[in-house]
Formats: C-alpha cells, sequence, structure tokens
C-alpha cells in the first residue's frame, strides 16, 4: 500500500508521531479499533485521531528501519500478523500479541514519505 505520513500538528508526548493515509485519498486514515488496523474515513473526533496516530521508534530487530507505537496505546505496536494489521503486545493473551516473530513483525521500511500539513484539531 502506498501512504502518505501526515504530520498531526505539534506532538503532546513524543517528537515523532504521525498519522497514515493511503495516497490519493487523503480523508481516508489507517487506525486501529478492537486493535485491528483498519482504513476508515476521519470523523473528525478526538477518539479517531487517537487511534489513527503512530510513534516512529527505532525498528526492534535492528534493521534500520522503524516500529510504529499506537499513541493512544503505547505499549503496543502496529504488528503484520497472519496477513492482518494489529496493534499488539508482545506475548499478550491474544494469537497476534504472540511472542514468535514479534521483532521483524513490528519492523516497518519506509520507502517514500510525502509530509501534509497538521490536520485541524477536532471540535470539542
Amino acid at each position: 500500500m502506498t501512504a502518505d505520513l501526515t504530520a498531526p500538528g505539534p506532538p503532546t508526548r513524543r517528537s515523532a508521531s504521525l498519522r497514515v493515509t493511503t495516497a490519493g485519498h487523503t480523508t481516508n486514515y489507517l487506525r486501529h479499533a478492537g486493535f485491528r488496523v483498519r482504513k476508515d474515513a476521519r470523523d473528525g473526533t478526538a477518539l479517531f485521531d487517537a487511534d489513527a496516530t503512530c510513534c516512529a521508534q527505532p525498528d526492534r530487530s535492528g534493521t534500520g528501519n522503524v516500529s510504529l507505537a499506537s499513541s493512544n496505546l503505547p505499549s503496543l505496536s502496529v504488528r503484520h500478523y497472519a496477513a492482518e494489521v494489529w496493534v499488539a503486545d508482545n506475548g499478550g493473551p491474544h494469537a497476534y500479541d504472540s511472542p514468535t516473530n514479534h521483532a521483524p513483525d513490528t519492523t516497518w521500511a519506509v520507502d517514500a514519505l510525502a509530509v501534509s500539513p497538521p490536520l485541524a484539531e477536532p471540535s470539542t
């Protein structure tokens, strides 16, 4: 999937936070819901924005790529598992939390980066 990384504005907890949109569809974001990562249209709520924000960290497999931690569930990382994408723990209660291959499954290569302007903050 090609993606644009959208800076979510001034980060409050980490300096390298981002949101991922699908290329050409800048109103659709990857976000987690029920621990599953999926593509949804932005609804303008604070919960959606938190679910769609990840924090880049050094990768866990030492390859020089990145791992992505969930902004609102910072102990969980974006992981591909069984041809699906989840926010997962290393050794948690779900199958996708399996410690087997956790480091490589939570490592992501960024081939191209397009930074968009920050999103407007949701209305309260």
